[in-house]
Parts: C-alpha cells; structure tokens; sequence
C-alpha cells in the first residue's frame, strides 16, 4: 500500500470513529448548559483541566512515548505496555497519596472523584495510544465511540435523572474512560503484553529520554489553552469563566478535523521520515490540509452566531461573540500541531518544548494585561497571540528537519480573509453574513486550483478502494 493510500485509508477510519465520537460530544454542551449553572460548569471544567495539568507530570508523557516506540518494528511490544504501565502507576499512588495528605490541611472537595478521574484517563490513554502505535486504527477509532455513547448516556443519567451536579459531570467522564479502557484490552487481545517481568530498565530509560522533554511541552500547551480560565476566575469569578469555557467548546469543530487529521498524520509521518521523497510527501500534505482548515474555519465563523443559539443554552449566549477569535486560535493551533509533528517524527523533542513554553509564557502575560479590563475578549485575544508565537517558531525552526514546498503568498492571503471576517462580525457588524459569504467564495476561488486536485487525487485515481477500508 502506497504511503498516500495508507494515510487516506486511516484518515478515513479515524474519521468514521472521531466525527460520530466528537458529534456527540458536541450535542453534550446543551445538555451541560442547560443542567449546570454557569458557576458549576466553570467549576466542573476546572476541575477536569487540572486532571489533565497532573496528567504529564505525574505520568512523564509516557503514553506518548509508547506511542512512538510501538511504530519501530525492533522493539519488542509487551515491554513498551509493561513499562507504560508501570510508570502511571507510580505516578498515580503519588496522586493519591498528595491528595490525602492535601485534604488533611484544606478543605477539598471531590477528592477521591478526583483520583478516580485521573486514573481512569491515563490507562486509557496509554491503551489508546499503545493500540494507535500497532496501527490497530480501527480498534483505536471504534474506542473513542464507545466512550462518546457512554458519556452521553451516564451524562443524561447522572445530570436529568439524579441531578447530580457536577459529581455527576465527574461521574460520566469516569465511566466512560472505563467503557474504553475494557474496549480496547479485549478489542486488540492486550493481555498478552502485559507482564511483570517484561518491565526493562534499558527501554525505560530510552522511552523517559523520548518522553521527559514533553512534560515541559504539555504544560505548556496546558497554560496556553487553560491557563486563560484560573486568570478569569481571578479578576471575574467563577461565573465568566463558565461563559469561557462554554466559549471554548464551539471551536471544537476545528479540532475534530484536525484531530482526526492528526491521528492519521502522526503514523504516517513517523514511518516516512527516513525515507526518499519524504518532502514532497509533506509538503503535498500540508497542501490539502491548509486548505481544508481555511474553508472550514471561514464557514464556522459566518454561522457562529447562528450555531451558538442551538448550543449556548441560557445564560451562556452571550459567550458566542468570542467564538470568532477562539476559531482564529484554533485554526492557528491545527498549523502548530502540523508542525509540531516533524519534532516527534524525528524524536528531537528540544524544540517543541522551547517553542511551546515561549508560547505559553507570552499566553500568561497576555492574560495579566488583558483580561482585567477586557474579560473574556482579553482570554480569547491571548489564546490566539500565544498559539501564533507557537506556531511562527515551528515553522521557521523545523526548516533543519524537513525542507516544505508552500505557497506562502496563498497562505497569508487564506490568513487575512480569516481575519477580516472576525473582525467584521465581532468588533463592525454581527449580522455582516452577506459580506462575509462573499469573503468565502473569495478564498474557495484562490485555492480553486488545490481543491480540484484533491478531488482528482482521491476519486479519480482511485487511490481509496472500499475493500482497503473494510481489510485494512
């Protein structure tokens, strides 16, 4: 199978999994914002995002590691899970251990909630990853829905029929990580990787090399996507910071394209990387994922106020005026992972850490100057500065990796339409959608010539054929 058909044929097993998974995902926000109060939901999401601060620390990325080593064929499988699993578990009883000894001083609420969360979120994300790594695709998108039914079911339960608040928020995130988690160890017979005494201090010393430089990159990708909620809550309460959050969960469209893109994009580039040709590869793909984000974007910002009415229940309407610029950031983000990925192709993490942690520094400071007399605007206007800094780094720095063919006339052009469309609909005119129709059908005509080439690459090569989607 060509290296083309392969990235096209799990790009279209991901995509299967992840649109109906994020789907439903997305249909939650009106069950959440009509169930919890703004304050709740701001407290709930908090508390979720600081899982996913301790996440990294306490587990040293392993899963990422896992991920990556599981791609080489010279290493030996059940030594990678076993190690894997040996670290969370140490990371997972300092847990649990700190927020006992933590609770014996403050007053917490959701302790144990908490611990169960966090364990339940890094088995399966190991199990995920590890699956992912072996190419198991299907297995891994088929997962992913499994935990998105059971969210939605338990979410239903615990916040209509309980009114169980935010321990029920908890609740349903927990239950469906278990649902995934049982999925995948009998999906992919994972049982036959794990044993004690395939623990190797060798490999494990090779995977915290690969893995520890990311600690600092994760942390950093936190403060630039979460670090905006603590500062809001800060100068504003808790009740704006639900606005923000309810805010942030609209661009979620984005990263499920570039999610699913990425997923794909991740094994692909790792199995190229050594060899011949390998830049054009690149360069024809970032062509076609460029575009592909730019008209996605620019047609969610035109409907943004009209998608916000179904999904923002109540009180978080307001929240949409800030979507815009939270889609900008996005946008900007899905360009930061593209290039982020030739760092971990290349198992040369130095500089993803660099240029995440230069971005988040700037994130925060952008906060402290903006969010005190500019609220959310201010969070969201930081949110898209950081990801920028992010994203200039990579792309002048990756130029040592790979060397990428791209039309940087027609990239800035794409940028600019983005740019005048937010402005125009959140600082001119909320109701400019003729003008910004218009701006549209502009960029579809600049990247007319790309758009046909995609068509003809997919279907009239016949580069994807059902029976390789079926037996892949």
């Amino acid at each position: 199978m060509s290296r083309y058909k392969e990235l096209l044929v799990n790009l279209i097993i991901f995509t299967a999994g992840s649109f109906f998974t994020k789907l439903l995902l997305f249909l939650l926000i009106p069950l959440y914002t009509n169930t919890l109060s703004t304050t709740e939901f701001g407290i709930a999401d908090l508390l979720t995002n600081s899982a996913d601060l301790l996440l990294p620390v306490l587990t040293v990325c392993i899963s990422e590691s896992v991920f990556r080593f599981s791609i080489d064929n010279d290493i030996e499988k059940a030594k990678l899970l076993s190690n894997g699993l040996f670290v969370i578990s140490i990371g997972s009883i300092i847990l649990l251990v700190s927020l006992f000894i933590t609770k014996h001083f403050f007053s917490l609420d959701y302790v144990v909630c908490f611990w169960f969360l966090f364990l339940s979120t890094v088995i399966q994300s190991l199990f995920a990853q590890f699956v992912r790594g072996l190419g198991l695709a299907k297995q891994f998108a088929i997962s992913g829905v499994v935990s998105a039914l059971a969210l939605i079911v338990f979410s239903a339960i615990f916040l209509i029929y309980f009114k169980l608040k935010i321990l029920g928020y908890l609740l349903a995130i927990i239950i469906s990580n278990l649902f995934s988690i049982i999925f995948l160890f009998y999906s992919s017979n994972m049982s036959r990787y794990i044993f004690i005494r395939d623990i190797e201090k060798e490999l494990l010393g090779r995977m915290m090399l690969y893995s520890i430089p990311l600690i600092p990159n994760a942390l950093s990708w936190w403060v630039v996507n979460i670090s905006n909620r603590y500062v809001i809550l800060l100068y504003h309460g808790a009740s704006l910071t639900g606005l923000f959050a309810a805010a942030s969960k609209m661009p979620a469209i984005i990263n499920l394209f570039s999610g699913i893109f990425q997923q794909a994009w991740q094994y692909s580039s790792a199995k190229e990387y050594n060899n011949e040709g390998r830049d054009q590869f690149y360069s024809r793909i970032l062509k076609y994922y460029s575009v592909g984000i730019f008209i996605l974007a620019s047609f969610l910002i035109i409907m943004t106020p009209y998608l916000s009415r179904l999904i923002l229940a109540k009180d978080f309407y307001s929240a949409w005026v800030y979507v815009p610029i939270l889609l900008l950031a996005a946008v900007v983000g899905c360009f930061s992972y593209f290039w982020g990925t030739f760092y971990l192709t290349a198992k040369v993490n130095r500089m993803i850490m660099i240029s995440t942690l230069c971005g988040a520094i700037m994130n925060v400071l952008f906060c402290l100057l903006l969010v005190p007399n500019f609220g959310i605007m201010g969070a969201s206007i930081a949110t898209l500065l950081g990801f920028t800094i992010i994203c200039v780094i990579r792309i002048v720095d990756s130029r040592r990796l790979v060397k990428l063919e791209i039309d940087w006339i027609k990239f800035c052009s794409n940028s600019c339409i983005l740019l005048i469309q937010t402005f125009l609909i959140v600082f001119i005119n909320h109701d400019s959608f003729l003008f910004n129709i218009l701006l549209t059908v502009i960029l579809i005509f600049i990247n007319r010539k790309s758009i046909l080439e995609l068509y003809s690459f997919i279907y009239k090569e016949s580069l994807i054929h059902f029976k390789d989607f079926i037996y892949f």
